[in-house]
């Protein structure tokens, strides 16, 4: 028999309100599709329930890559063939970029229960394991995000963009293509996925301590900046060489823009055509959400 007490009861109703209402405001403004609502509030509710540091950090991936998605748009509309307006996103996209997310912030629940604990791996093993892995796999979606987005949009200079496998120089917007600022993009975003995991952190240390509910045994927090920096920024370039083996990218001299797909009057770039955008992003988080734990441990172990 399973038994709910009132802060159980409280987290989950406040869960489900705050996930209804982001989504039912994304959708309002084109940021989620249909689909994309229901498997974001999902993604919401297992997320927020678990853990609010995992909750903002998630919150400002969506927001963040939003606003990055929304930046510069006329100047992708001259290259990318498959530019959507406003960014919106289905059901597939936030499933790749949040699936791990959730994943491991249900395993923190089961193994863990819920609420906010400081990375620990000495005296708090497994939540300090399940919530790096939260951490990473979100650092990584937001890293690539404003890779790819702000790295098109603000890279003016020409010749400025090389193939991460070939080493040559492609046009805006080819799968596998890299440049000094969409690296630094990358970097960028994770940090500010550990930079919002870390305020609530401390928020939630303060909190337990003015109203006397105990101290953790940790007090050092600071690895969390370089843990969400380094998630981004090997997400997007573990991104970038998955995007620049298995994804098709060709220039279709018509349009006179990167066609992601084989076809007549295109010119073949880089890639093959063996998987979508989404199924890169997804193979891309699971592998930071693996190795963020394992980076972590051993850094704790090294500088702590």
């Amino acid at each position: 028999m399973i038994i709910l007490n009132v802060s159980q009861v409280l987290r989950f109703l406040f869960s489900f309100y705050l996930s209804l209402k982001i989504c039912r405001r994304a959708y309002k403004n084109n940021s989620l599709s249909n689909s994309g609502c229901y498997a974001a509030f999902i993604v919401g509710i297992i997320v927020s329930y678990s853990n609010f540091c995992h909750l903002c950090s998630l919150l400002t991936f969506f927001y963040a890559s939003n606003k990055a998605t929304k930046c510069g748009q006329e100047e992708k509309k001259k290259f990318d063939s498959e530019h959507k307006q406003d960014g919106q996103r289905d059901c597939f996209q936030v499933i790749s970029n949040g699936f791990f997310a959730t994943f491991y912030s249900a395993f923190y629940i089961i193994e863990c229960g819920h609420g906010e604990r400081p990375i620990d791996f000495e005296h708090d093993y497994k939540s300090s394991w399940y919530s790096i892995a939260v951490l990473a796999s979100l650092s990584c979606s937001c890293g690539d995000t404003f890779s790819s987005e702000l790295g098109t949009a603000f890279n003016q200079t020409k010749n400025s963009v090389f193939h991460i496998l070939k080493w040559k120089r492609v046009p805006k917007g080819t799968n596998g293509g890299i440049s000094l600022i969409g690296t630094m993009a990358g970097a960028l975003g994770g940090l500010l996925i550990g930079m919002s995991y870390y305020i609530c952190l401390k928020f939630s240390i303060w909190i337990r301590e003015v109203f006397d509910m105990g101290r953790f045994e940790s007090d050092i927090h600071w690895p969390i900046f370089f843990i969400g920096l380094f998630s981004g920024l090997l997400g997007s370039l573990i991104d970038s060489l998955l995007g620049g083996y298995f994804q098709y990218s060709g220039f279709n001299h018509k349009t006179k823009k990167i066609q992601n797909e084989p076809g007549p009057g295109v010119e073949h770039i880089s890639g093959f055509d063996l998987l979508s955008n989404n199924q890169v992003n997804f193979l891309s988080c699971l592998i930071v959400a693996i190795a963020g734990p394992f980076f972590s441990l051993k850094f704790y172990k090294f500088f702590v």
